[in-house]
């Protein structure tokens, strides 16, 4: 769901980082974002509230999760020292760290422990509560870049035309580019 607002008439051509800074000044009523909302809410005065994502027969028990990777090559010869900087990364502490500083999702099972049970992240609460049923992008998927590109590209204008003729259009490329792989 694209931002509620004056502003915004064709959800198609509208950038997303504009919206996040007009929903965190007072300026669109709703929006389809994630937790770091919650700070640029908290400084822009914002009284805001978090709410499941409206669907088709009801609010969406689910959401959609993104996920980050970290990688290394193996032909370096640096093995030790990868691990060494992994385990820097990955310890508690430091994905603690991170994500208090950014309000992010934690991604180790002991900062999801830590965040869910030390009392600072009450703002964060209905995010843990999704987290368990997030579905992710298909990125083993070897079409999914030319899919997801296509979706940027013409998603935004099932709001404003026929959604079935939109959503069916893309299901249809999506189907072609996967048989081209």
């Amino acid at each position: 769901m694209t931002s509620i607002g004056a502003s915004y008439s064709n959800p198609a051509a509208t950038d997303r980082k504009t919206a996040f800074a007009d929903f965190a000044a007072g300026k669109v009523g709703m929006l389809n974002g994630h937790p770091s909302l919650i700070q640029m809410s908290k400084d822009g005065g914002v009284d805001y509230g978090v709410a499941p994502i409206p669907g088709k027969d009801g609010a969406l028990d689910s959401t959609l999760g993104v996920a980050d990777w970290v990688m290394a090559f193996k032909d370096s010869g640096h093995q030790e020292e990868i691990r060494k900087f992994l385990d820097f990364a990955y310890s508690k502490e430091n994905t603690l760290k991170f994500d208090e500083m950014y309000n992010l999702m934690p991604v180790t099972e002991d900062t999801l422990q830590e965040m869910t049970s030390n009392g600072k992240h009450k703002d964060l609460e209905p995010f843990f509560e999704l987290l368990p049923k997030a579905s992710f992008y298909p990125l083993g998927d070897t079409s999914w870049d030319a899919v997801s590109a296509e979706i940027k590209k013409s998603g935004g204008t099932a709001v404003g035309e026929d959604p079935a003729k939109v959503l069916g259009d893309l299901q249809k490329k999506a189907e072609q580019i996967a048989a081209n792989q």
